[in-house]
């Protein structure tokens, strides 16, 4: 590099593509007539992107489950921030007048007018740009707005000082299980008597992302509760007993290998009755018991 008192002079090919900020900056001592030093100083910068293009990074999970948030985040040379150092500098001495000009070079921080525009390939379903909830130095979509079983490539250009670079991500939309259904037996049976056992079967993972897990539900009729007879197990059957009269729906889902999760539940309705010997007791049992009761 040459430089005189206010010129840097950089030979071409000695700066390595990178981002520079040059920084000069003058000071100026003057020792008024009470002998007193009085300095002045003043500082100007300026930006330098060496290249022809901006690097950028662009980070995500190759595989999102559609019901979660979808996050893309970008990265590019100007957050590989390090201490500013000084390149070149040089001093003047000037009887009782001291003249310093110098040159400082740093990687600056993020604070310059970067542009991020971020686009879909035309090849996988279109997005609603209503799902899109950040768009800027990272990508953030709305759950269930990609399709499972789909491939969605995106491609981000970052534009900082008029020069532009470019990145691109392939996310697979995880498809997940579908297709199972839900058998019980008995189908009927007797309240405190009866155990039920319960099965799934018939479910389809069209990625191959096994083994698969099983959750399986129990929904009253009577009271609209649902209750967690077992969750994310591997076993595919589950047992129930001790259940009150009335009529319930027996659900299961299905759970791929990456967490993916059936939208539709196998589903199967089982009916409870009264114990037996409940149910053949005579009525007039009942109301001796009652009399009795009362006397």
């Amino acid at each position: 590099a040459h430089r005189n008192k206010k010129t840097l002079t950089v030979q071409h090919g000695s700066l390595p593509e990178d981002i520079y900020a040059f920084t000069y900056t003058w000071a100026k001592t003057l020792t008024n007539s009470q002998g007193v030093d009085i300095t002045r100083t003043a500082q100007k910068s300026v930006i330098i992107k060496v290249g022809t293009a901006v690097q950028v990074d662009l980070s995500g999970s190759d595989t999102v489950n559609p019901e979660n948030t979808m996050r893309l985040s970008t990265r590019t040379e100007f957050e590989d921030i390090s201490a500013g150092t000084s390149l070149l500098s040089r001093s003047h001495a000037h009887g009782s007048n001291h003249e310093e000009n110098s040159f400082g070079r740093h990687r600056p921080v993020n604070t310059l007018g970067v542009e991020y525009n971020w686009m879909q390939d035309s090849s996988s379903p279109p997005i609603d740009q209503s799902k899109y909830l950040a768009a800027s130095y990272s990508l953030a979509i709305a759950p269930f707005a990609l399709q499972g079983g789909y491939e969605y490539t995106f491609t981000v250009q970052v534009t900082v000082l008029g020069i532009t670079g470019t990145a691109q991500k392939l996310v697979r939309a995880n498809k997940a299980p579908y297709n199972g259904s839900v058998q019980v037996s008995p189908s009927v049976g007797r309240a405190i008597e009866t155990v039920f056992t319960v099965a799934t079967t018939g479910w389809i993972d069209t990625d191959g992302d096994l083994p698969l897990s099983f959750s399986f539900f129990r929904y009253s009729e009577a009271t609209g509760e649902f209750f967690i007879l077992s969750a994310s197990q591997a076993s595919s059957t589950s047992t129930m007993s001790a259940l009150g009269v009335g009529n319930y729906s027996i659900l299961a889902h299905a759970y791929d290998f990456l967490g993916g999760r059936s939208a539709l539940p196998g589903m199967a309705s089982v009916s409870v009755l009264k114990p037996l010997e409940l149910e053949t007791q005579p009525a007039s049992c009942f109301a001796l018991s009652a009399s009795s009761d009362v006397s």
